[in-house]
């Protein structure tokens, strides 16, 4: 029960676990908070997300990087650069909190809700907290510590559960969530502080050297940047549809092309190797391919079985996840389905773990103009259906970009390293058995409600494969467990 694999595994059930209390939580407000609480609970969680996103500034790889990456580390200890990095973020935090505390006047305007007076001082630096979080979390996955955090992560998530059920039944107020989730992001990143000066990993503004400053920031800034391209790319065709289209045409865009969870695993093992990949492209260059190859493998067989039923049986899917009323954009959603499909797995791992944060920068702005353009101009022709389209078409070219740079950074071809002929078959056999079993239920259980037909045929398509292939699945499962110890 140790190594990547299985922390990997641990990972993916406490994802599942805390996304579950993050649904009963939302849940919980929308029952019962009236629609301006709730609205103001959303203003304040948009305000929080968008300045996090903004002070991050490529951080949390740089925490990886630095720590994990040996030839960095020849002049200075890893203590100091650890310190001049979480110093650095503690004043981008420190500047964020002041900026939405300095422009609540001009929040509030436009959003044209005097409530939110009541929660800046909640919630002005809950991205400090939450950014230096995540760069504890990344710590401990180096660090060799990802049970602890996964249970710290399951604490909090019920903790958070709680607060919510309180606010709900005892103090009826959205400041109570706002006010006790900032008290729990302090305690957080306390213990976690203090429990790895306990495992000799000291951070201390006291070890913070200026002339570190520049190497970090010119590790993370082209990463910063390459986050909030990348985030602009997401919704570039959702900007499309909501210049061209109408509101209801955005309403069904929207949600039609919502990113669904099927990475969810393979995300958990991104998580944990990319420490170990950093460190062994900095050692040993060979042994970072295979274990790089053993990941894109795992990923396209374990997405091919979850995604490929859910494209067979997509219109009892969008039925499951919204109302009819969204069928109108069942085209959409199946194209988005590929989307899921052709994000089997983290391609630009090597571009991060390897320091090329450049590269990758310059594939995602050539990839978000040609996006934004050709999604202007399969609107003209297809409509809706354009955006999308073109979002599944350059994410198909940004991923031969991406491996195609990975085969150089590693100096060995990245799709050679894919077994095709393995994918294939898994493929096929996916779609064969999907069709049979959707043609048999078309014809007995048609009369079924699609929710229950849904989670039948999906469960049974998805089950019988991983049956049927279950060893080559174990197999990458295993050498990625043995190369992770």
């Amino acid at each position: 029960m140790r190594g990547s694999s299985v922390d990997a595994l641990l990972l993916t059930i406490v994802k599942v676990v805390t996304t579950l209390i993050g649904l009963i939580c939302i849940k919980i407000i929308s029952a019962y908070f009236s629609l301006d609480s709730y609205g103001l609970y959303s203003q304040a969680i948009l305000i929080v997300s968008t300045v996090t996103s903004l002070i991050i500034l490529g951080m949390t790889d740089a925490v990886n990087f630095f720590y994990n990456n040996k030839s960095q580390n020849n002049d200075y200890s890893r203590k100091q650069y650890l310190s001049t990095i979480f110093t650095i973020e503690g004043a981008a935090g420190i500047i964020g909190g002041i900026a939405i505390l300095a422009f609540s006047p001009l929040l509030t305007t436009y959003f044209k809700n005097p409530s939110l007076w009541g929660v800046y001082g909640w919630i002005a630096f809950q991205p400090l907290f939450q950014c230096i979080f995540n760069m504890l979390q990344v710590l401990y996955i180096s660090v060799g510590r990802t049970k602890s955090i996964l249970i710290l992560n399951l604490v909090m998530a019920v903790a958070r559960l709680c607060i919510i059920i309180s606010a709900a039944l005892i103090t009826k107020s959205i400041i109570t969530i706002l006010a006790f989730t900032f008290i729990c992001d302090i305690a957080q990143v306390a213990y976690l502080i203090i429990d790895l000066r306990r495992n000799n990993v000291k951070i201390s503004i006291l070890d913070f050297k200026k002339e570190l400053c520049s190497p970090v920031l010119r590790f993370a800034v082209p990463m910063t940047a390459y986050v909030l391209i990348n985030t602009l790319l997401r919704d570039s065709d959702k900007w499309v549809v909501g210049y061209f289209g109408t509101t209801n045409d955005l309403a069904v865009y929207t949600n039609c092309s919502r990113v669904l969870p099927f990475d969810m695993l393979i995300m958990s093992f991104y998580t944990i190797l990319v420490p170990i990949i950093t460190r062994y492209i900095s050692n040993d260059r060979e042994q970072a391919a295979q274990l790089f190859g053993h990941y894109l493998n795992l990923g396209i067989l374990t997405t091919s079985i979850l995604v490929i039923p859910a494209i067979i049986f997509s219109r009892d899917l969008l039925l499951l996840l919204y109302s009819p009323q969204y069928l109108s954009g069942l085209y959409i959603f199946i194209i988005y389905l590929f989307v899921d499909f052709c994000r089997f797995a983290n391609i630009s791992l090597i571009f991060s773990a390897s320091g090329h944060t450049k590269k990758l920068l310059y594939i995602v702005i050539a990839t978000f103009f040609a996006n934004l353009i050709s999604a202007i101009v399969l609107y003209k022709f297809l409509g809706l259906a354009g955006p999308a389209l073109s979002t599944l078409i350059c994410l198909i070219g940004s991923t031969i970009m991406y491996m195609a740079g990975s085969s150089k950074i590693l100096k060995q071809s990245v799709f050679r390293l894919l077994n095709l002929r393995k994918a294939i078959f898994i493929i096929v056999q996916t779609f064969a058995l999907g069709i049979i079993i959707k043609f048999a239920t078309d014809h007995y259980i048609s009369s079924w409600d699609p929710i229950p037909r849904f989670m039948l045929c999906y469960s049974a398509t998805a089950i019988i494969v991983t049956a049927f292939n279950y060893q080559p699945i174990l197999h990458l499962a295993k050498s990625i467990n043995q190369a992770g110890k």
